[in-house]
């Protein structure tokens, strides 16, 4: 009986210590909890649509540049130059059109141009600091008719020598991009013929546009 009865009151002393114990445990756990996510890496928040949209946008260009990237490589730089040089040939070939008001001597002013041809020296003429340029150019055709049963209008039974001359002078000028003046003049003669020229065959002194 003595020894329950020990038994018994020493479980009535330990009784409060315990039950402080399981009280004070949630506490502790609670902080040992945040403890733990204080010292761990934050968490990074998930993008938006628009920052998501963005951010794919950069990468895809950012690959586009790298792709596009230009070799500095002898043989990529001797490629390159040959292109530039073909495409330079080509508009030198190009310049003139079949109307003089079509012509593009823009070639000219390539810097890699180091070539010259008869009348570019009147060609993009700069004045006033390049606000303007001028352009100046023209042809002369001479032709020599033998014409036999036919001088006149159909088959007249005449025959006739004689010498075309043509002469075209333009003038072409830009100021800026809006504004441009272009006037062509055109002279015609007909010499040494036997009969009277064609209408067509003379024109004296006429302005064309």
């Amino acid at each position: 009986m003595t020894s329950r009865a020990g038994l018994l009151s020493q479980l009535l002393k330990i009784g409060p210590l315990a039950a402080g114990l399981l009280l004070t445990a949630p506490a502790f756990a609670q902080e040992v909890t945040y403890r733990y996510y204080d010292d761990a890496p934050a968490e990074v928040a998930p993008l938006d649509a628009e920052e998501a949209a963005l951010t794919e946008t950069s990468a895809v260009a950012a690959t586009e540049a790298t792709d596009h990237a230009e070799c500095q490589c002898d043989k990529c730089a001797a490629k390159k130059k040959a292109e530039a040089k073909k495409k330079l040939d080509a508009a030198v070939a190009g310049a003139y059109k079949g109307v003089f008001y079509d012509n593009n001597f823009d070639y000219l002013c390539n810097p890699a141009y180091d070539d010259y041809h008869l009348g570019e020296g009147l060609k993009r003429i700069c004045i006033n600091d390049g606000s303007a340029i001028i352009d100046v150019g023209g042809e002369y055709r001479a032709r020599y008719h033998h014409e036999q049963n036919m001088r006149g209008l159909g088959l007249t039974g005449l025959d006739d020598d004689f010498l075309l001359h043509r002469t075209r002078v333009y003038l072409n000028a830009q100021v800026g991009e809006r504004f441009r003046f272009y006037a062509e003049y055109i002279d015609a003669e007909s010499n040494y013929e036997n009969y009277a020229p064609r209408p067509i065959e003379v024109n004296r002194s006429d302005i064309l546009n």
